[in-house]
């Protein structure tokens, strides 16, 4: 079973079911939260797997512990921020009479640097996923650091063997991906980076110099959607005003909220300041530009992307020189032989283990949980209202 959160949550869930063994049985649900996706969001999510938006059921923590104690599944896949994952944790760990199943989590993309409060909001659980070789050095380093019984199992991030495919399928004329003549530069927008409104404004006008043709601003959500982080100043929003103003044409830059997989099909190149939609597109053969306009660095959730080769600034030079990750980077980072995966025998392990009578120290709710607990429900009865009156 997988439980997912935001969209960015739910896309990395259903596509870890996929790449599960074919006589695991599973499921995907929604758990209540202010930044549960929206229908549209869940169709883009959804894109290619097996799960339809119409058929995911949303529980909040209460309905979730019983969906649990209701199917005992062996193992669940807790896809969510932090909090949520303490949240759901503390919960679970109530269910008694050996009914509690394995929990396994992990981020949905680009998980470097390691935060201090990520790997203490999820030292409940039995195994994460990291999907680098660096990020699974570094995660096991900061569970040890806390004392946590966690096992960090490798994956490579399951719609990246996708996008590969889809490339492959193309090269060999079998899919259409367009004319050359038609591909644009696409920027995989991001909702917590860069930070500021003017560096935000900035940004749109650095990109509109590539055109024409116009480049496209990918976006993760519209309106009053929500994504896993807050997006204080909507790219939808700041374009406006510039048109507005007179300090951009209406039509230098296109929005476009299709699923990335579509963007990337006529993309000449991606840009981003730190997206996992580079890790994408370089697996579908598309150049990739890191930004450098802003920082590298920490605050800018890029430092992973130090000596990739792809760092430069937003110039049409720099857009005509972008291309592919050198191989000595791409090999730690997410792109390792998939020999390597061991997740499902680490996730089976765990559960052949728990089923021979080895437990994992849960204890009582900390007062982590308990805070997790609460805000958690907070978030599903403001989240439920809101659904509640059509917003």
């Amino acid at each position: 079973m997988a439980i997912a959160e935001s969209d960015a949550y739910v896309k990395w869930a259903a596509w870890m079911l996929r790449s599960s063994p074919a006589a695991w049985d599973t499921d995907l649900c929604l758990v209540d939260s202010v930044v549960a996706p929206s229908p549209r969001q869940l169709d883009a999510a959804l894109s290619g797997t097996a799960h339809h938006a119409a058929t995911l059921h949303r529980h909040g923590l209460v309905g979730l512990r019983q969906r649990v104690v209701d199917q005992r599944p062996d193992a669940v896949l807790l896809a969510m921020t932090g909090p949520m994952v303490a949240a759901v944790t503390g919960v679970l760990a109530t269910i008694t009479g050996g009914a509690r199943p394995v929990l396994v989590s992990g981020l949905p993309g680009v998980g470097l640097p390691v935060r201090h409060r990520a790997v203490r909001a999820r030292r409940g659980i039995d195994v994460f996923v990291a999907h680098s070789r660096r990020e699974r050095e570094e995660y096991a380093a900061g569970f040890r650091w806390i004392g946590a019984e966690v096992q960090v199992a490798l994956a490579t991030l399951p719609f990246l063997v996708e996008a590969a495919a889809a490339a492959a399928a193309a090269a060999r004329g079998t899919s259409v991906q367009g004319d050359a003549t038609e591909r644009r530069p696409v920027f995989a927008a991001q909702p917590s980076v860069p930070t500021t409104r003017s560096e935000r404004l900035e940004l749109l006008r650095r990109l509109a110099t590539l055109g024409p043709p116009p480049p496209v601003v990918k976006l993760r959500q519209v309106g009053v959607e929500r994504a896993t982080h807050h997006e204080a100043d909507p790219y939808g929003e700041l374009l406006a005003e510039l048109v507005a103003s007179g300090d951009l044409a209406a039509d230098a830059l296109e929005l476009s909220s299709r699923p990335l997989g579509d963007v990337l099909a006529s993309a000449s190149c991606l840009l981003t300041i730190s997206s996992t939609a580079a890790l994408e597109a370089i697996a579908a053969g598309v150049p990739v530009l890191i930004a450098s306009d802003f920082g590298i660095g920490a605050t800018q959730l890029n430092e992973v992307f130090a000596g990739s080769g792809l760092i430069g600034p937003i110039t049409p030079a720099a857009l005509a020189a972008a291309g592919a990750p050198r191989p000595e980077w791409a090999v730690e980072h997410y792109f390792h032989p998939t020999d390597e995966n061991d997740w499902v025998e680490v996730v089976a392990g765990v559960v052949t283990a728990r089923g021979q009578g080895a437990t994992k120290r849960t204890g009582s709710f900390d007062q982590l949980q308990l805070r997790a607990a609460g805000r958690a429900v907070a978030r599903s009865t403001v989240a439920s209202a809101r659904r509640a009156v059509g917003r």
